[in-house]
C-alpha cells in the first residue's frame, strides 16, 4: 500500500493535472482440553506456534454495514452545536483539510480511535513501523513542503530500492545487464515510459482537462502498452500494480499504469515508521495552539474538542445555505451538529450512502468505483536476519505481493539500534470483488498468519525462529480501483460540489496516494474558506442594502 510518484518526470506535475480530471486477545487456558476447546469456539484459540498474534487492528464493519442494510438509530431533530466547517473522515485526505482550517471554528469526525486512515501504524523496542501506507515520492510539493515544515527526517531511496524474487534468486533494482530478462526489459519499459510521459506534457489544471492524450491512455487499460514484453516481467509488473492499487494491467487504465510504473525509476522518500509518522504531526499540529486565533474561535475551540476520535458518522444532509451531520460518539450517543460547509473526505461508496440532499445524478456516480481489498501483516523480529531492500517483490505462487523492512530509514540516518530488531512488512491484497472482504471479515487471523509464515520461510530461511509477534490489519475497501475511464469519472464528479460541500478523498484527485491525499484535502479546505468569504460578502451586501 505504498504511495507511488515521480522525481525525474516531475510527480507533482500529474498530480496538478489529475486534480482537475478529477479487541484485547482472550487469556487461554491451555491446562485442559476444556479449556482449548471452549477457546477455539470462541475463536481464541492460537496453537504454539512461538509466536503470538495481536488482535487485529484497521477496519471493524459492524457500524458500516449496519449503516448499509439500513439498521441505523434514530436521528436527534435539533442541534447540539454549530460550526463554521466539519470534516468528515480523519484519515490523511481530512488532516490536511483540518490542518488549513486550524485557525478556523471547525470539526473533524474520525469513526476509529486512531486519526491517519491507512496512514496508521505502531513502535516496538523504539522501531516504528507502518501498518499501510509506507512512503512517498514527490521531492516537491504539498508533501515534502509539510515533512519539511514539522522537522520530520525522510531516507530518500534511490532506483535500487527494489528487489525481485525472480526465477528463485532476488534481483536488485533496474539497472543492470541485457542479458537478465528483468534488466532487458525494465530498459525498455524505462523509455516507453519517457515517451508516454513527454506527450502528456505540463499543463495547468482546468476542468475538465482536455488533453487528448490523457484522456486516450484512460480509455484503455495498461496491457495494452505490455503486450511486446517477455511474460514473466509482465508478471512482477503486475505484483507491483497489485500492491500499489489492488489490480493488475488488465484492470488499471493506462494513464495510472505508467504513472505507477514510473516509480520504479525514480526516488522514494520513507520516514521512519513511514506514513503515519506525518499524520502524527498534523494531528500534534492542529492541536496545538495557533497564534492569530480570535478570542471567539479559541472560546469554541476550547468548549469542543476539535479532532473527534470514535465517532461514527450516519448522515450528512444539505440544505440550502450548509449541512447537517449525524454521528454517534463512542459510547452510542447520537448527535447532530449543523455547518456552513462539510468537506467529505471519506471513499466515494461511503459518501454516497451518507449523503442527502443532493442531485441524484451526483450522488449516483459514487457508487460506480471498484475497491480492492487489503491485508497487511507486521512481523515483529527478535533480530535483523533478512537484509533485502527496502521493498521487495515476489511473484506468484507465493499470495502476497511484497514485504517492506521498517528498519531502512532508521538505517539510512544512521539511528538503528541492534535491539530494535526488525519489522517485515507483508502486503497482500485482493483484486476488486468479494473474495477479500469475504477473508477478511471471516477474520481467522492464526490461518492467515501461519501461511504467511510459511511462506516467508521460503524466502527466509530461520525466520519462524525468530518471529515475537504479528500484528495483522485488515483494510476492507482499500483502495479505489483506476480502472479504464476512472479519469473521466472523476473529474463529472468533482464538477458537482455545491454550495454547502466538498468531496476530498484522495482517490478523486488520482492515484490513491499520500500526494492526492494532502493535495485534495488543501483543496477541499480552500474551497470552504472561499465559499464562506462568499457567503459573507453576500451578508454584508444585503445588510447595507
Amino acid at each position: 500500500m505504498s504511495s507511488y510518484g515521480s522525481d525525474d518526470l516531475s510527480r507533482r506535475a500529474f498530480l496538478l493535472q489529475l486534480s482537475g480530471l478529477m479487541a484485547a486477545a482472550y487469556a487461554l487456558d491451555n491446562q485442559t482440553a476444556l479449556g482449548q476447546t471452549l477457546a477455539k469456539r470462541k475463536g481464541d484459540y492460537q496453537p504454539p506456534a512461538g509466536y503470538t498474534i495481536s488482535p487485529w487492528t484497521g477496519d471493524d464493519f459492524t457500524l458500516g454495514h449496519r449503516m448499509r442494510s439500513g439498521d441505523g438509530p434514530s436521528f436527534p431533530k435539533h442541534a447540539h452545536q454549530k460550526v463554521d466547517f466539519v470534516v468528515v473522515g480523519g484519515g490523511m485526505a481530512g488532516l490536511a483539510s483540518a490542518y488549513r482550517l486550524r485557525n478556523e471554528n471547525f470539526l473533524l469526525l474520525e469513526q476509529y480511535n486512531e486519526l491517519g486512515g491507512t496512514s496508521k501504524g505502531g513502535e516496538h523496542h523504539g522501531l516504528a513501523y507502518s501498518m499501510g501506507a509506507a512512503y512517498y515520492s514527490q521531492e516537491e510539493g504539498p508533501v515534502a513542503e509539510l515533512v519539511d515544515k514539522f522537522g520530520l527526517k525522510p531516507a530518500v531511496l534511490g532506483p535500487d530500492k527494489n528487489s525481485f524474487y525472480f526465477e528463485k534468486n532476488w534481483v536488485n533494482g533496474v539497472d543492470g545487464a541485457d542479458s537478465n530478462l528483468l534488466y532487458r526489459n525494465f530498459k525498455r519499459l524505462r523509455s516507453d515510459l519517457t515517451s508516454i510521459m513527454a506527450s502528456i506534457g505540463d499543463q495547468e489544471p482546468v476542468v475538465p482537462v482536455q488533453n487528448a492524450e490523457m484522456l486516450k491512455l484512460d480509455r484503455v487499460n495498461f496491457a495494452g502498452l505490455l503486450t511486446a514484453y517477455d511474460a514473466p516481467f509482465r508478471q512482477f509488473v503486475d505484483r507491483i500494480l497489485m500492491s500499489s492499487a489492488c489490480a493488475d494491467s488488465q484492470r488499471t487504465n493506462a494513464l495510472a499504469g505508467s504513472i505507477l510504473a514510473n516509480d520504479f525509476f525514480n526516488n522514494s522518500f520513507v520516514l521512519p515508521g513511514g506514513n503515519p509518522a506525518l499524520a502524527r504531526a498534523l494531528a500534534a499540529a492542529i492541536k496545538g495552539k495557533s497564534a492569530g486565533k480570535s478570542n471567539h474561535v479559541a472560546q469554541e475551540n476550547a468548549e469542543h474538542e476539535r479532532l473527534k476520535t470514535g465517532c461514527f458518522v450516519w448522515a450528512v444532509e444539505i440544505k440550502e445555505n450548509g449541512a447537517s451531520v449525524v454521528y454517534s460518539d463512542r459510547s452510542g450517543k447520537m448527535h447532530r451538529v449543523d455547518c456552513r460547509h462539510v468537506i467529505m473526505a471519506t471513499l466515494p461508496m461511503v459518501t454516497g450512502r451518507i449523503l442527502s440532499g443532493v442531485r441524484n445524478e451526483a450522488k449516483a456516480s459514487l457508487f460506480w468505483f471498484r475497491y480492492g481489498s487489503y491485508l497487511v501483516a507486521n512481523i515483529i523480529c527478535k533480530k535483523r536476519i533478512f537484509k533485502g531492500t527496502y521493498d521487495n517483490f515476489v511473484a506468484p505462487p507465493f499470495d502476497f505481493t511484497d514485504l517492506t523492512v521498517a528498519e531502512t530509514p532508521y538505517l539510512k540516518n544512521n539511528t538503528y539500534k541492534p535491539n530494535m530488531g526488525s519489522v517485515l512488512t507483508v502486503y497482500h491484497p485482493w483484486q476488486p470483488g468479494t473474495m477479500g472482504r469475504a477473508v477478511l471479515q471471516e477474520g481467522n487471523r492464526q490461518k492467515l498468519a501461519a501461511d504467511l509464515v510459511g511462506s516467508l520461510g521460503e524466502l527466509i530461511p530461520g525466520l519462524k525462529d525468530n518471529i515475537d509477534k504479528i500484528i495483522m490489519t485488515r483494510w476492507g475497501h482499500a483502495i479505489n480501483i483506476a480502472q479504464v475511464g476512472y479519469y473521466g469519472r472523476i473529474s463529472k464528479i468533482n464538477s458537482t460540489f455545491g454550495d454547502s460541500y466538498t468531496l476530498s478523498h484522495s482517490s478523486l484527485q488520482g492515484i490513491q496516494c499520500i500526494e492526492s491525499a494532502i493535495l485534495a484535502g488543501n483543496l477541499a479546505a480552500d474551497r470552504a474558506l472561499k465559499k464562506k468569504a462568499a457567503l459573507k460578502g453576500a451578508r454584508s451586501v444585503q445588510t447595507s442594502g
